[in-house]
């Protein structure tokens, strides 16, 4: 099974996974990755609006 990392920028800080997630494929990855960047958005919003997310 594939190992695939995400790694996310926030605010200009890098977090590194150094662990890595196992996924059946690319498509899966994509569905976890696109998830956890919406509940990291939904968590995170600041008052003023303004928010920059990023993951690789």
């Amino acid at each position: 099974m594939p190992r695939f990392f995400f790694d996310v920028v926030e605010n200009g800080e890098l977090a590194l996974d150094h662990k890595g997630h196992d996924f059946a494929d690319q498509r899966q990855a994509h569905r976890e990755a696109v998830m956890t960047i919406a509940a990291i958005a939904a968590e995170e919003i600041p008052k003023d609006g303004k928010l920059s997310l990023g993951l690789s």
